[in-house]
Parts: structure tokens; sequence; C-alpha cells
């Protein structure tokens, strides 16, 4: 995981490089904090048990104690990850005079746990820790429980109980603005908003059978999100690669980008989100090829789909093969951003009209109709046409929808029992089947 590089002597004052470590931790410079890893590991090593003793001073502030606690867990996973367990060893001893150090330990078993795939039994044990945090004199145990309840929140996650993963992180965000620990605050405010935003679904327009209640189901489902998905927890070091890689995309800064999601797969190879960013990443640079490439390896890791892959590579594949212009995939990202539906269903129409056998553009075009008997007919004009299976699933969910009655239901049954169907479109005909028979 470390390469050779060349830094600055901290061999005769070791703290500093323990607070430069938490400097660059707090700033998210994850790239620096592997090359100081690497060029200084045997000061690290030689000092860390003396740092896993927290000083007075950090111990007697929340605002300090947390971020400090955070990044001794960061350098004892990293080292874990090139195959040396010495210093998560360290956190997890057993000393008797210091239970700061012994609630960091079992906080570090229990992530421990979690990467290795025991989700449920890393979460009973950072259920166990609570409590005791919660009981204890002193700031240091309390500036740990937003560190337990964030992780318990993470591990409800992944088990996919989306009201555990809520309630905790918002838990651990409320703990945070008490301790005035403004860090934790933005870090948990992100991480709630992707619980519950989770990924970007295509908006299901239902209608009511009476033709007199319209419902706009944005995410309809969050088991759409979680069903199938791989369990295994991501480290903490792939996420923050993957954080750093999508702050470097935002400032357009795309070839940084690039090599952060490369690092973010390197330390977790399963999880396909970073190589889901890499591919869109490419195809803003207009490397088509690598795009395309990508987004295949993202449907083999996720083959029942992950965000918009699955029409990604349909539309990709359209354009390589010259049947609709270089660019047109990404014009029909651009609709995501325009909130109004009647705006958004008139750009998609230029689009269809420059590229008729473009169908998602269709698809969204469709959305936008307000007309019931006209929607419906559109629905059946595009299902004989060329369809990714994503376009097609979200328009036989708006077909079932808009319809009602025994006939949305039946069209819903067979969406929700179709094994080669999207996750998003099978859980999606659930909870609309829930709503069809209220």
């Amino acid at each position: 995981m470390f390469g050779l590089f060349k830094g600055p002597n901290f061999k005769d004052h070791p703290d500093k490089l323990r607070d430069e470590i938490i400097r660059l931790h707090g700033a998210k410079k994850l790239d620096q904090i592997v090359n100081l890893c690497n060029e200084h590991h045997q000061i690290i090593k030689a000092n860390f048990k003396v740092w896993a003793k927290v000083p007075d001073n950090v111990r007697a502030s929340p605002e300090k104690l947390q971020p400090y606690a955070n990044t001794l867990i960061l350098i004892a996973d990293m080292f874990r990850q090139i195959g040396d367990g010495s210093l998560m060893s360290i956190l997890q001893g057993d000393e008797a005079n210091n239970p700061v150090t012994q609630w960091q330990g079992k906080i570090s078993k229990a992530i421990s746990l979690a990467e290795a795939g025991n989700l449920e039994e890393a979460k009973a044990a950072l259920l166990l820790i609570a409590p005791e945090l919660e009981k204890s004199v002193g700031n240091a145990g309390h500036s740990l429980l937003p560190i337990v309840y964030g992780h318990i929140g993470l591990f409800c996650f992944h088990l996919r109980d989306i009201d555990g993963a809520i309630q905790n992180t918002q838990t651990a965000l409320a703990l945070c603005q008490s301790n005035g620990d403004s860090e934790g605050v933005a870090a948990y405010t992100n991480t709630l908003r992707e619980i519950m935003a989770g990924a970007r679904t295509d908006s299901v327009m239902y209608a009511a059978s009476n033709g007199q209640q319209t419902y706009d189901i944005t995410n309809v489902t969050e088991s759409a999100k979680f069903e199938g998905r791989d369990p295994r927890f991501i480290p903490e070091a792939a996420k923050e690669f993957h954080e750093q890689g999508r702050s470097f995309g935002a400032q357009g800064k795309l070839e940084l980008a690039l090599d952060s999601f490369k690092k973010a797969r390197e330390a977790a190879p399963h999880w396909p989100y970073p190589v889901y960013d890499m591919a869109h990443t490419f195809l803003l640079l207009g490397r088509l090829k690598e795009a395309l490439e990508l987004y295949k390896q993202v449907d083999t890791l996720e083959p029942h789909g992950f965000f918009t892959t699955k029409t990604a590579i349909w539309s990709l594949e359209l354009e390589s093969a010259g049947k609709v212009p270089v660019g047109t995939y990404l014009s029909y990202l651009m609709l995501e951003d325009i909130q109004d539906r009647q705006a958004r269903r008139i750009k998609a129409g230029e689009i269809w009209d420059k590229c008729p056998g473009f169908t998602p553009a269709f698809k969204e075009y469709i959305l936008g109709i307000s007309d019931t008997r006209k929607k419906l007919e559109m629905i059946e004009q595009a299902l004989q046409m060329d369809l990714d299976i994503e376009t097609r699933g979200v328009l036989l969910l708006n077909k079932a929808s808009t319809l009602g009655g025994e006939e949305g239901m039946q069209i819903l049954t067979q969406l929700e029992n179709d094994s080669e169907g999207t996750l998003f479109t099978r859980a999606s005909a659930k909870e609309l089947i829930k709503i069809l028979k209220k």
C-alpha cells in the first residue's frame, strides 16, 4: 500500500509526527498520511504505544479527543491492511489504568470484525460499549460516543436496517453538535444525507387509480439500495480516498480525482462505487472506451444494477457503434440537474429529436406527461422500442402505477418477482404494491 517517499525527519520529535498526521486527517489529505506512514513507519511503531495513552489535555477536550482517536484508529488500520497488526493490538490491549485505550481497542476490534464481514457481531460489540461510555465520568468517554454511534449506524446501513442507520447516525450528529465538534457535525450530516438519499434513482410517478391524486415517489424504497448488495464492510481508508476523489471531481481536478478513486478501489476491490465514479470521470474527460470498460466492471460487481450503470453501458455501446452521437449519454445525465419536471421534459424532448433511438431520453419525456391517456399511449409506444433494462423497468412501473387496479397490480407483481430485473425495479414494485393495496 505504501510506496517509497522522502520527507522531514521526525525522529527527535515523534509527537510532531503524530500531530501532523492528525492535522492531515482533519484536512482529509489521505495521500499525505499514507506517505508519512510509509516514510516514518519505524518511528510510528516505536511510539504508537505512547500515543495510545491519550494526553490529559486531549482527554479533557471533546473537540480534540474524537479526531485524536479517529486518527489512531486510521493509522492502525493502515498498518493492518499491509499485514502488520501490531498497532491494532496496542489499541485492543487491556490497560487497566487507561479505560480510554480499552474503549479505543474495543472500537478498533469492532471495525475489524465488520471489515471481515461479521457485521452483526461488530454491531453487538459497539452496543455493549455505548452504555459504558454514557456512564463514564469526564469528557473522554463521552467524546468517543459519536464514533460508536456513527459506526453502529454504518453497520446498520450495511445490514439493511435503514431505521437503525438513521437513528444511530442522528445520535452521533447530535452528540457532535453538543460537543462543539464541527468536523464531526459535517461528517455525520453528510453520512445521514447519503443514507436517506441513497443511490440516485429515477422518479416513479404514481397516479392513484381514481385519477384525483398524484404522488411523486423519488427513492421509492430504501430496500432497493441494499437488497443483494455485497455485505462486506468498506474500510475507512477506501471511503476517505473515495470522498477525496469526489471532492477533486467537484473542483474540476479530474486527473487527481481518478488517482484517488484508483486508491479507493485498491483498498476495497469489492466496492463498486469508486469504479463507478472512475467511469463517470473518464466520461467527463471524453475517454469513451475507458468509461465503457469501467461501467462493465461495475456491472460485474453489481449485476443487478448500480445507479445508472446498465443505462450507461447500453448508451455508450450505441455511441461506440456510431448509432447515436458521442456525448449523448452525458447530455442525458445532465437532465438530473433540472429539478422542474416540465423543463426536464422539454430538454429530454430535444435529445430525443436529435437522437430518435435514444430511449432513455424518451422515457424522461414521458415521465413529464400529466395527461393519463396520452402517457399510457406513449409508454406502450416506448415499450416496443429497443430499451435497456433500467429504462424498461421504470416505464413498466409507471404504466402499472398509472393504470392502478388489478391490471396495475398484475404488472407490479411480475416486476417484483422478475429475477432478471434490477434491484430498484423489484423493490420499487414491492413498495408500489403496498400503496395500491391501501
